[in-house]
């Protein structure tokens, strides 16, 4: 069976990321870049986007910025929510998201970056920070009417968010890990309804498989230290 990668990204420079926080301005989302080691699938589209990238529609990206602790505001519609963060401080980085629902979002020390997912009631959300540098939130609502197809690999080398992909079928799933970091592994998958979310995979070994249910389009909240793959059939 052929197995299709989908590599979601590396570590880059926080200092970069952190720098962009004067800028404020709404962007469109970026889908991660499909390949398989095929120059042909690796050609884009008129619109920049890879032959077989699923569509995704969400509401305006809504982004913040500073430096230190701070209070800022979100508005909601109700799901899964992806967010993108960084830090460029040496100690505690801390987001938590406050409203009809409550979530810690990112609780780590020093420089990070990456993604992670949650589902939320809609409404407005407080979002806290603790923090001793500059800092960068994306709050993302994605929302799909087609996903990554099965099987497939997906790997990166920070916390990331995978999707959407087709559970196609409510059948049985399997979940193939390798990891190389000192923490655990953690990987749920979140539909685009609200208090949904399912446990895929959690270990401390190098290497691991799972299996798990799940019926229709889902983005995979992968929490993990180290270099990853996650492949799913």
């Amino acid at each position: 069976m052929n197995r299709r990668q989908v590599v979601l990204g590396t570590a880059g420079s926080v200092a970069t990321l952190v720098a962009g926080c004067a800028d404020e301005t709404a962007k469109t989302g970026e889908q991660p870049a499909e390949t398989d080691g095929d120059a042909e699938d690796s050609e884009e589209t008129d619109d920049g986007t890879s032959p077989d990238e699923p569509a995704v529609e969400q509401p305006e990206i809504q982004i913040l910025s500073g430096s230190g602790n701070s209070l800022e505001s979100v508005d909601l519609e109700g799901g899964v929510a992806v967010v993108e963060g960084a830090h460029g401080g040496d100690s505690s980085f801390r987001v938590t998201l406050r409203g009809e629902d409550e979530a810690v979002v990112f609780d780590t020390d020093g420089e990070y970056e990456g993604k992670a997912a949650r589902s939320l009631a809609s409404g407005p959300y407080t979002v806290e920070f603790e923090a001793d540098g500059p800092w960068r939130l994306e709050v993302n609502q994605p929302r799909a009417t087609e996903g990554y197809a099965l099987p497939r690999e997906f790997a990166a080398d920070v916390p990331s968010v995978v999707g959407p992909v087709d559970f196609d079928g409510g059948d049985r799933h399997t979940a193939v890990v390798s990891h190389d970091g000192d923490d655990a592994f953690r990987a749920r998958v979140y539909s685009m309804a609200v208090a949904s979310d399912e446990r895929i995979v959690e270990t401390t070994d190098d290497e691991a498989e799972s299996t798990f249910n799940y019926d229709g389009f889902g983005w995979i909240d992968v929490d993990a230290d180290g270099s990853w793959t996650l492949a799913l059939e």
